[in-house]
């Protein structure tokens, strides 16, 4: 899971950015309790599209000689380190120039300089181009996740740009490179007309006895909030837009909205309230049963904050959990000691929250200077010589192997000399093949950053 690490922005830049929201409101009355006008944006008349949202945001492209080149050129050079303003010399020349920021084992997704747009490549070498900025106004690039979200056989790319970085706003949202039987890619938007009203219908804030509580289908949920806590600086409501961000999670895209009272000062039940959604192929999609969590950043905050430099964290924030996890690491264990920010470690410990103190439940290692990683099926640790996929139990007592591989050459699960798979708490016998399958299966994780 990547962290939620909130960068200061200026007050200004989150004024404006409220300002600038399209906010559609809901109001109704409680019994005998104030109810709070609900808020929440989808999108609209911000940088990313005037008007209606499509539903389809890619056409198909087809390289020239000239353009072909330059692509296979950037795909020699691997996975590009750079910000969108290093342009390399490209910089008000007007050219237009490629580079791979993100690649699964059957995408290959392009930034396209100058345009600031995405060029996708299947694994069939068929191209579509993507009408969608490539970068957040903080200079992040699109998270990319490969899972058959459809159970169709064809994986599809789940990419999550962001939109917002800042001060109490962290917002993402969701396209779907989907192939059809003819292997024509379509990137599909998720809209989030559709899953914000959704949200929205089953949450109500409400203001009784000087205090503001949340309610999510009609369950009171967090912590209370003190009226007179809230700013005047804007109305009290119930803003769903300042904290929006998507996980998958086996096979379910799961939507996080972290409400708020106060748009001015954050001022929240810390909560995160999740939906689930089923990708049905094609763009179309079908919603779940909410639940509500307890969010991972104040759950843990006042453990954290005890920390040193050398302690490094992170939360596993899956909502099927009654509570997100704590993954804690050590600085011996990064694998890149010169930086200071978002590293990456070979090691750590999970622990759960239990009456105020952290429980351990296990630990996660890698080897051969592998990173711990995170695919939809769970924390991922590999070696040259094994692969192994963690699950927590469902009353997160412990770590359990939910899926994994080794080789000849060891043995750390049970005695084998051959190679084997090992699936709830069994190892069965495979062939060398169906470890490299399996193994490639979850190669591509991405790294958990601490």
């Amino acid at each position: 899971m990547k962290n939620l690490k909130r960068s200061v922005i200026s007050f200004s830049l989150v004024f404006s950015l409220i300002i600038l929201s399209t906010v559609n409101c809901i109001t109704y009355a409680a019994n005998s309790s104030k109810s709070l006008t609900k808020h929440y944006d989808t999108y609209k008349d911000w940088w990313i599209y005037d008007g209606t949202i499509p539903d389809v945001v890619s056409k198909d492209f087809k390289p020239d000689s000239k353009t072909q080149k330059f692509l296979d050129e950037a795909e020699k050079k691997g996975i590009a380190d750079f910000a969108p303003e290093d342009t390399n010399g490209y910089e008000g020349k007007g050219d237009v120039y490629y580079k791979v920021i993100a690649k699964t084992p059957s995408y290959t997704l392009f930034f396209v300089g100058e345009t600031c747009r995405m060029l996708l490549k299947t694994e069939d070498a068929n191209y579509v181009s993507i009408d969608v900025p490539a970068v957040s106004i903080r200079g992040i690039f699109p998270e990319c996740t490969e899972y058959d979200l459809d159970s169709d056989g064809e994986p599809e790319l789940v990419i999550k740009p962001h939109i917002l970085h800042g001060t109490g706003y962290f917002e993402e949202f969701v396209l779907i490179a989907d192939l059809d039987k003819k292997s024509k890619c379509t990137v599909y938007f998720l809209n989030p007309e559709k899953y914000m009203a959704d949200i929205a219908e089953h949450v109500e804030a409400k203001e009784s006895s000087g205090n503001v509580s949340l309610y999510v289908d009609g369950k009171k949920e967090g912590t209370e909030v003190a009226s007179s806590d809230l700013s005047d600086d804007f109305n009290p409501g119930l803003y769903l837009e300042n904290v929006i961000y998507f996980r998958i999670y086996d096979g379910t895209i799961w939507i996080g909205v972290n409400p708020m009272f106060d748009a001015a000062s954050m001022t929240s039940p810390d909560v995160m309230v999740w939906y689930p959604v089923t990708y049905e192929g094609d763009g179309d999609y079908t919603g779940g049963e909410i639940v509500c969590r307890p969010f991972g950043y104040d759950l843990y905050q006042r453990i954290t904050e005890s920390f040193t430099e050398d302690d490094l964290y992170t939360t596993w924030d899956n909502p099927i959990f009654e509570k997100p996890l704590l993954l804690t690491a050590e600085k011996k264990d990064s694998l890149d000691k010169s930086k200071t920010y978002d590293i990456e470690v070979s090691a750590c410990k999970v622990s759960i929250m239990k009456n105020g103190k952290l429980s351990e439940i296990g630990t996660i290692e890698s080897a051969d200077k592998n990173p711990v990683a995170m695919s939809p099926d769970g924390i991922v640790a590999k070696g040259n010589h094994f692969l192994y996929v963690y699950e927590a139990t469902p009353n997160c007592r412990e770590l359990v192997i939910k899926d994994g591989v080794e080789d000849n050459t060891i043995n750390n699960f049970s005695n084998h000399k051959g190679y084997i798979r090992i699936r709830n708490g069994k190892a069965e016998p495979i062939t060398k093949n169906e470890y490299e399958a399996i193994y490639k299966t979850y190669e591509n994780a991405d790294s958990i950053k601490f």
